[in-house]
């Protein structure tokens, strides 16, 4: 059950993110294409074997800059792990997995003590916050609760990265359904427009905000 909560949890956003990482890594693909054209012209390359070496080349690079990415990203984080839990991970994991289990099991207002109580023995934690987002946001669950513990989520999430995204998204989709607050959408569109200007999500929220301004504009004119 703990599984499938947490799987609920991120399902939305991983699909999200994929279209805006695979247009990332053909953005940098392009971007580093002429070194690898260079990289290419180097080893004496010609004709078509030169354009091939050089798309090649670039994606390699691409890839050994996200692995190295990954590797310093899981060394910092084990790294905090061991500073924020230096007797091990093994009870703050008992008290999530607790949480997560009343939650499946329907029993909210218990799953939410427990969530707030391993907040306030750990301090606030992304995945912990989510996690209780998700459960309210869920039918059953406390909408306008899901909004503070989204608003929270974002405060510690790393600014500009995937789970602020992850937020502002599950703001936008509470408000526009289980809240019905059209003005809140507006506004975590353009500050979601703003914050990612150069995304698929970002761009995707700029025109649905235009969308709406125009609408908005027709509706008063027809009223005048």
């Amino acid at each position: 059950m703990d599984e499938e909560i947490v799987r609920r949890a991120v399902a939305t956003e991983n699909k999200r993110q994929l279209l805006s990482g695979t247009l990332g890594y053909l953005i940098l693909v392009l971007l580093l294409s002429p070194l690898g054209y260079g990289l290419a012209t180097m080893r004496e390359m010609t004709g078509r074997e030169r354009i091939i070496g050089a798309v090649v080349a670039s994606m390699g690079m691409v890839a050994t800059g996200y692995a190295v990415l990954r590797i310093v990203q899981w060394l910092t984080g084990g790294t905090v792990n061991a500073i924020v839990h230096p007797g091990g991970a093994s009870r703050a994991g008992k008290s999530y997995s607790q949480a997560l289990a009343l939650a499946a099991a329907g029993r909210i207002d218990e799953a939410a003590a427990a969530f707030e109580a391993l907040r306030a023995d750990e301090g606030d934690d992304v995945i912990t916050l989510r996690a209780e987002a998700e459960m309210h946001a869920a039918p059953g669950g406390d909408p306008r609760r899901a909004v503070a513990l989204l608003l929270r989520l974002r405060r510690v999430a790393v600014e500009g990265g995937r789970d602020e995204l992850y937020a502002s998204h599950r703001l936008i989709d509470l408000y526009h359904g289980a809240l019905d607050d059209p003005g809140k959408v507006m506004v975590e569109l353009r500050r979601m427009a703003e914050r990612f200007p150069d995304t698929v999500d970002g761009q995707g929220a700029l025109a649905e905000l235009r969308r709406r301004r125009d609408l908005l504009q027709r509706d008063d004119s027809e009223l005048a």
